[in-house]
């Protein structure tokens, strides 16, 4: 226990309390009682200011009090009487300083400027009202705790200012920066909701807010089990917690009712609940109906709804010894109809306009995300958020009316992880326009994603692992458990443009769920009852993979009545058909699927063409020619590879294998010897040796690509010697086919190349001319109001980027570029390269002055630079310039004494003309010393914001990652834009803003070659026939 010791200071005139945290306290102003052990010390003078008592020590046991000679006193009365006598110290009766009590200074209360007659030399005065009064003929502002002092010499006032932080000035200062301030640990007596005396329950914060208050939480708050709601809101608020702020009921009760309820009637009510733990609701953590806009962020959702025991959502019951996927529905539903779970869960948002959910941790609740008809009319974005072990599904879309009429709209739930969840990882139900994109699906006892009567809605970059693994779900009701990822529901919009488009998502490993088979994606038997035209009734499956399914793709739902679309997707490893129609047909593209494996299939020859199908009525698959497969038997399995090449395109059972509908017989390697005399049927009728009859001379321009298609009469097989031309290739499948050929230099090639059948082969040579291109320069890129040029900064690193303060040679640069400026009277960004930090990390920016018509370069951090400006009116809009600037790699920054050395390393020359003497420099804090990172590269765009605007035009931007200054007249070549890879010393990377350029990429024409721009908030009308 900590021991207090009190004694007098003469000298300061003041009492210390050594040992405690504030151990000074001046003259009369404390006074001591007691209260049976227990001593309380009052401020005097603090209360009388702030209308109440201010304890300075409160319920304190005497016995940790010591006097000045360290002594124990004998009970709390003789530590009171101490302490009192020793902080009230009479003044010697010469300099009489006296304490008169508090003063008004907006109404001269007690008169101390009429009749000085009575006051003694050293009386003072505590100003406890503010206002302006003349002392001995001075004007006073005087505030509240300074004070006035007589001085009976020249019979005057003086003002003693005071000079500490002052309670209003603190509670109305910058350091409050909410409304209402909660400290759950907050043990004064004054609670007025300030962040020096703030509340200490929510409930009194809460009575008296108004609607858009905003109130910080500090500490646990703890809320009485109570089946009544907690809080219910009377209007808008905004809730921010401190560092592990918490609100709960004392313990999970399945009586306990919702934490926060709202009920709003007009919309019009704003929500925010921000870095907050929310535990122990009966019913829902936050149950917020009919607002404007809800904003959930960095919040952890925890036992809402379930207490979080007797149930493990990850493990089998018989590994954790608790109920799990494997208990029965039984052992299920006696488990929610016990104490340990109640109708509720984290989070309940309906009809609200606006809705971010964003970055919040949701676990061991009975519901995790549910979002009913939310977004009409507005957003939704449900983003970074972790639901995980939860007993419903981890995030649900949900609709009032369980069908396409209710639901939530113009939503994007993405980036979140969804995992181990006792039923659907990502439930949709109804709504239109809702997109589920990159979000990490896994273990959920049901499907990953399933989606009832949707309309407009998009699967995209899903990943869909582990999922399915039980046909009931955690409270013991059959679940949605069909598939990974399944569409359902006899219902859509009637406005919708199509049903589901699911594209790119990866399916692995899908358990049987309430199926007898593992199912990747099911479309449902309801679906075809949907109204509307075929067109809208579409269902697009596209650019998926599916991994260790029975069935990849199962549709139940008749063809006839939706419209099925089906690309390149990917198909492992599955074992029984790959795509099961139950009714109908469906949309597939030739070569538009992979397929690694057939359990059967039916081979059959029409003219040319291998016709394949898995299975003698199965669906047919990929498009072949004779000669253009090869059987080879692999154990029992028969691989189809692509003749002469180690490519297999299927692996079949040999079981599985027939012609025209008749199951092959014999060993398995007699029928892979069937197999390859139909798939390589013998050469002509005609007993002729091929001839080869396509032209043997072909010319192509430098940077262009071959396409040539060798003819040749009664030609069975083909052989090309492609060993001296780098970069041409046959087509997969089609041998005669050359392509390639854009890395070739100029030159003459020598092709040998072979036409072979059963009766001889043709043998010639075909003669490759690569000519040089012609330069033209016909293009330019605009750009108008909030349109940019952006790449891969990273591509630029060692050209433009540096790891210190300038190392020489080796960190110099040089950027060449033709500039167009509009009339535009604003700053503008031509290029930046560097950190996103751009206060306090490095960067190039060169900017476009608009006023002055001229040129800025700057060099480093917003808060460490050099700059550059040239002298007005040397860039004038509306005409062509050219731009070149250098840095030599040298030091930029650090001495004061060197600054006009940091200045030498740039040249900036317009129109080959070196402008450096007649602009200006300047620096902040001496220039710049750190490292220039690739994090952006932009052309016509700063870090946010600094477009260039109004048509200005850009063309021929290069970079060098040396110093170019001394060949600026050759690079300059007068204006006129030529060929920078004829220079001697070539640009690592040169954009031709527009010409070979095809929209939205400009191409980097450097001799790096691999840093594309992409042209944001652009057309390819923004390709223009204006140049240089």
């Amino acid at each position: 226990m900590t021991i207090i010791k009190v004694e007098r200071n003469e000298a300061a005139n003041c009492i210390n309390f050594d040992g405690s945290s504030v151990p000074a306290y001046f003259n009369a102003c404390l006074s001591a009682s007691f209260t049976g052990d227990n001593v309380n010390v009052k401020n005097d003078i603090r209360s009388l200011q702030l209308g109440e008592d201010f304890f300075e020590f409160s319920n304190i046991h005497y016995t940790v009090f010591r006097d000045k000679d360290n002594n124990t006193f004998a009970n709390a009365q003789a530590a009171a009487d101490y302490i009192t006598l020793n902080g009230n110290v009479a003044a010697p009766t010469d300099v009489n300083v006296g304490y008169l009590g508090s003063y008004n200074a907006s109404t001269n209360t007690p008169d101390i400027t009429t009749d000085l007659s009575g006051f003694n030399n050293g009386d003072w005065y505590f100003i406890t009202v503010a206002g302006t009064q003349t002392l001995s003929g001075v004007s006073y502002d005087l505030k509240v705790n300074d004070q006035v002092k007589f001085t009976a010499s020249s019979q005057t006032w003086s003002v003693i200012v005071n000079s500490d932080a002052r309670l209003d000035d603190i509670e109305n200062s910058a350091l409050a920066q909410y409304d209402l301030y909660v400290d759950a640990d907050y043990t004064g007596t004054t609670r007025t909701g300030s962040n020096v005396h703030p509340f200490n329950n929510l409930t009194d914060a809460i009575t008296v807010s108004s609607a858009g208050n905003s109130i910080s939480i500090k500490g646990t708050i703890t809320v009485t089990n109570n089946s009544t709601d907690a809080y219910t809101l009377p209007h808008g608020l905004f809730f921010y917690g401190t560092e592990n702020a918490v609100i709960k009921y004392v313990s999970y009760d399945s009586t306990n009712g919702d934490l926060f309820y709202f009920n709003g009637t007009d919309y019009t009510q704003e929500f925010r609940f921000d870095n907050i733990d929310i535990q122990n609701a009966g019913g829902y953590g936050l149950y917020i109906k009919k607002p404007l806009k809800v904003v959930v962020k960095d919040c952890e959702f925890k036992y809402n709804g379930w207490n979080g025991t007797q149930l493990n959502t990850v493990l089998s019951s018989s590994v954790s010894g608790l109920l799990g996927y494997d208990s029965t529905q039984a052992e299920l539903q006696a488990f929610y109809a016990s104490t340990n779970a109640s109708n509720g869960g984290a989070m309940r948002i309906q009809e609200c306009p606006q809705v971010e959910i964003t970055s919040n941790s949701v676990s061991y609740n009975l519901r995790g995300i549910r979002l009913q008809d939310c977004a009409i009319g507005g957003y939704q974005f449900v983003s970074r958020n972790r639901a995980f072990n939860n007993i419903e599904s981890g995030i649900y879309l949900a609709s009032s009316t369980y069908s396409s009429t209710g639901g939530c709209e113009n939503t994007t739930v993405f980036n979140n992880v969804c995992k181990y969840n006792a039923n659907n990882g990502i439930l949709v139900v109804g709504g239109i326009d809702n997109m589920i994109s990159l979000n990490i699906v896994e273990g959920n006892w049901n499907a990953g994603a399933m989606a009832w009567h949707v309309s407009n809605t998009r699967f995209r970059d899903l990943d869909l692992t582990n999922n399915n693994r039980t046909q009931y779900n955690g409270i013991g009701n059959t679940g949605d458990a069909h598939s990974s990822l399944t569409i359902g529901g006899n219902t859509a919009r009637a406005n919708k443009g199509y049903i589901a488009s699911i594209i790119n998502c990866e399916v692995y490993n899908t358990g049987l769920g309430a199926n007898t088979s593992r199912i990747g994606l099911q479309i449902l038997q309801d679906v075809e009852n949907i109204t509307g035209s075929y067109e809208s009734n579409l269902i697009n499956i596209d650019d998926s993979g599916f991994h260790s399914q029975d069935y990849a793709i199962d549709v139940l739902a008749n063809l006839d009545d939706v419209k099925l679309t089906v690309g390149d997707n990917r198909y492992i490893e599955t074992t029984e058909t790959n795509i099961n129609i139950a009714s109908g047909s469906y949309y597939e593209q030739p070569f538009s699927n992979h397929i690694t494996n057939l359990k059967e299939c039916d081979f059959s020859i029409d003219g040319e063409s291998v016709i394949l199908k898995e299975g003698v009525n199965g669906v047919r698959l990929n498009p072949y020619t004779l000669h253009d497969l090869q059987a080879s038997l692999n154990g029992s399995n028969i691989n189809l590879l692509l003749k002469g090449s180690e490519k297999i395109q299927f692996s079949l059972s040999a079981s599985g294998a027939s012609i025209d509908g008749v199951a092959l017989t014999g060993t398995d390697q007699e029928k892979v010897n069937d197999l390859n005399a139909m798939l390589q049927h013998s050469g002509s009728p005609t007993g002729q040796a091929p001839t080869i009859t396509s032209s043997l001379a072909v010319g192509m321009e430098q940077g262009s690509t071959l396409n040539y298609e060798l003819l040749a009469d009664f030609g069975v097989g083909y052989e090309w010697d492609l060993s001296n031309v780098s970069g041409i290739t046959t087509v997969e499948g089609h041998i005669r086919n050359l392509i390639g050929g854009s890395s070739l230099a100029v030159g003459t090639y020598n092709i040998p190349v072979k036409a072979i059948n059963y009766n001889g082969e043709d043998s010639e040579t075909l003669v490759l001319t690569v000519s040089a291109p012609a330069f033209s320069n016909t293009k330019s890129i605009q750009f108008t109001n909030q349109d940019y040029l952006g790449a891969n900064a990273s591509l630029l690193a060692s050209t433009l980027g540096r790891t210190g303060n300038g190392s020489g040679s080796s960190d110099a640069w040089t950027i060449s570029k033709f500039f167009k400026p509009s009339t535009r009277i604003l700053g503008q960004t031509i290029f930046y390269f560097g950190d996103n930090d751009v206060t306090n990390a490095g960067h190039i920016n060169v900017r476009f002055l608009g006023g002055n018509d001229n040129l800025r370069l700057q060099y480093g951090s917003s808060n460490n630079y050099v700059r550059f400006q040239s002298a007005n009116n040397t860039l004038p809009a509306n005409q062509w310039h050219h731009i070149l600037i250098s840095y030599d790699g040298g030091t930029t920054g650090a001495s004061s004494a060197d600054v006009a050395d940091y200045y030498s390393r740039f040249k900036v020359f317009i129109n080959g003309v070196n402008v450096i003497s007649a602009g200006t420099w300047s620096h902040n804090n001496f220039g710049y010393t750190g490292a220039i990172d690739a994090d952006n590269l932009r052309v016509g765009r700063y870090a946010s914001g600094n477009y260039l605007r109004d048509n200005a035009r850009i063309d021929e931007l290069a970079t060098w990652n040396s110093d170019q200054s001394a060949n600026v007249s050759t690079i300059y070549n007068s204006g006129s834009p030529f060929d920078f890879l004829s220079l001697t010393n070539k640009p690592n990377h040169w954009w031709r803003m527009g010409d070979g350029d095809t929209y939205p990429n400009i191409q980097d024409v450097g001799t790096a070659a691999n840093c594309t721009f992409v042209m944001y908030n652009m057309t390819s009308a923004d390709i223009v026939s204006d140049v240089p």
